[in-house]
């Protein structure tokens, strides 16, 4: 896998635990405790709600100073907020992306934290990351999730997990996989991991992804 030079991350933030013999480590973690205050993403306001440096509601060992940024403006800063303690982004025809920054202008390197510049084969890092995703689109539209090595859309992602319905009619969701071709070490996959339970649309659903990092490629 590639050194993590930033987190990807669409509608909703994951926990990062780096894993050891030793202990375990939030790196970082955001519930959503926070009644929004508008929208987008401005300091103090919509999906920064309570976060404006050295204020944070982000906890964890990297929290300082890190706050969300828009990555893809297509989609209207004004459909992001915080809803019922997610992280809420309203139906719209274009796409949207943010990612997580510790300077309002670019995404954070993740990758010393990660111990991803120090990672090889014989001895990589783990870590371990959990999410929760709700797509309650009433069309086919994918909720994406991913790690890259630099801010972009599915098809530079290191891997992610994309939650979305075949048709407009099915109960469940489909959860799709998308790892790059250096991350895999085969050809780029794009492929279904599998499918939830019946009557699981417009639920979260909790996903935990176990890295096994080897370092650069």
């Amino acid at each position: 896998m590639k050194t993590k030079h930033s987190i990807l991350i669409t509608m909703i933030v994951a926990m990062l635990v780096a894993m050891s013999a030793r202990a375990q480590t939030t790196v970082l973690s955001d519930n959503f405790t926070a009644t929004t205050a508008g929208t987008g993403f401005a300091l103090g306001a919509g999906v920064n709600t309570g976060i404006n440096p050295p204020t944070t509601r982000i906890t964890g060992s990297a929290a300082a100073n890190l706050r969300y940024m828009s990555a893809v403006t297509t989609r209207p800063d004004t459909k992001y907020d915080i809803n019922a303690n997610r992280l809420r982004c309203v139906t719209d025809a274009g796409i949207g992306r943010f990612t997580i920054s510790a300077n309002g202008a670019s995404a954070f390197d993740f990758g010393p934290i990660l111990g991803s510049a120090y990672a090889s084969p014989t001895n990589p890092a783990i870590y371990d990351i959990k999410i929760s995703m709700r797509n309650d689109a009433t069309s086919t539209a994918r909720f994406s999730f991913g790690l890259a090595t630099a801010e972009g859309d599915a098809t530079t992602w290191d891997f992610g997990i994309q939650l979305y319905r075949t048709t407009t009619t099915i109960d469940y969701y489909t959860i799709q996989k998308r790892i790059d071709s250096a991350s895999a070490g085969v050809t780029d996959v794009n492929a279904v991991m599998g499918i939830t339970g019946p009557n699981s649309t417009n639920s979260l659903i909790p996903f935990t992804i176990r890295v096994t990092d080897a370092g650069t490629e």
